[in-house]
C-alpha cells in the first residue's frame, strides 16, 4: 500500500510541474520499497532529468531510477501558457505567463558546465557529453572517451558554485 501511495505522489507531482505535466500522459511509475521507477517518453533531455529531480524530492522516494527516452536534445523553446480562472465576481479571468525551457538559470549553469568541461578536452555534443541542469542539480549524460574523463567530468561540474549536487550518467563505450 504504501508503495502505490508514494508512486501516486510522484505521478501528481509530475503531473502540477509546469515543465514535466506538459507531457505528463507518456510518463509512467513504478514503484516499489520506495525505489522509482520513470520511463516512456518525453519531449527532451531536460523533461526527463527534470522529472527525476521531481521524483526525487517526494517523501518517501528512496532512490529513482530514470529509464525516460527523449523525443530530442534539449534546445531552448519560449511559449505563452494561458490560465482562465473564475473571478469572484465578473467574468473568468485569462492570466498569460511565459514559460522558458529550460529556465534562464538552469541554461546558464549548463553552459558554464560545458564551457569548463570544453577547456579539459572533453568531447560534447551528440557524440560525447550533454550537461543538463535543474534547480542547481547538474547532469552528466550521454557518453565520455574513458572512466577517467567521466570521473574528471564530475568534478568539473561539483567545482562550479552554483552546483549543488552533481548525477554522474556517463557511460563508458565498451571497446571493439
Amino acid at each position: 500500500m504504501r508503495d502505490l501511495w508514494v508512486a501516486l505522489k510522484v505521478r501528481l507531482r509530475l503531473a502540477f510541474d509546469q515543465y514535466c505535466g506538459q507531457n505528463f500522459g507518456s510518463v509512467r511509475v513504478r514503484c516499489r520499497n520506495g525505489r522509482i521507477i520513470l520511463f516512456g517518453r518525453v519531449r527532451n533531455t531536460y523533461r526527463a532529468c527534470r522529472a527525476e529531480d521531481v521524483a526525487r524530492r517526494v517523501r518517501g522516494v528512496v532512490e529513482v531510477a530514470n529509464e525516460l527516452k527523449p523525443d530530442r536534445a534539449t534546445r531552448f523553446e519560449r511559449r505563452t501558457r494561458t490560465v482562465v480562472g473564475p473571478a469572484p465576481v465578473t467574468a473568468p479571468v485569462a492570466v498569460s505567463y511565459v514559460i522558458e525551457e529550460p529556465p534562464k538559470n538552469d541554461r546558464a549553469i549548463a553552459e558554464r558546465v560545458s564551457a569548463a568541461l570544453k577547456r579539459r578536452y572533453i568531447a560534447m555534443g551528440e557524440e560525447g557529453v550533454e550537461v543538463c541542469a535543474v534547480d542547481g542539480t547538474v547532469y552528466l549524460l550521454g557518453q565520455a572517451p574513458s572512466e577517467a574523463a567521466a570521473k574528471i567530468a564530475g568534478i568539473v561540474a561539483a567545482t562550479m558554485p552554483e552546483v549543488h549536487t552533481v548525477r554522474n550518467k556517463l557511460v563508458i563505450p565498451s571497446p571493439h
